[in-house]
């Protein structure tokens, strides 16, 4: 979609704002702890490995190592 058809780009993703904060406003049945729309569980998962990285069990960074060295490539210090 071309924002331009839609009032431009900066009003277009107010709108789209403004409709999530309408549709996680909404009354909740009962057991449902929170609204969820596309692109949150991303955000979620985003924010959490920005803060606290990406977990690696010890096989496969030893194999990440093994590769970085049949490459040539220093693997940093943990």
């Amino acid at each position: 979609l071309d924002p331009a058809g839609f009032g431009g780009a900066e009003h277009f993703q107010t709108e789209v704002a403004n409709l999530a904060e309408y549709i996680r406003s909404c009354p909740r049945i009962e057991g449902c702890e929170r609204i969820v729309l596309p692109g949150d569980p991303e955000r979620w998962v985003f924010a959490d490995r920005s803060k606290n990285g990406i977990f690696l069990d010890d096989e496969n960074w030893a194999a990440l190592c093994r590769l970085a060295n049949d490459l040539g490539v220093a693997v940093p210090a943990m």
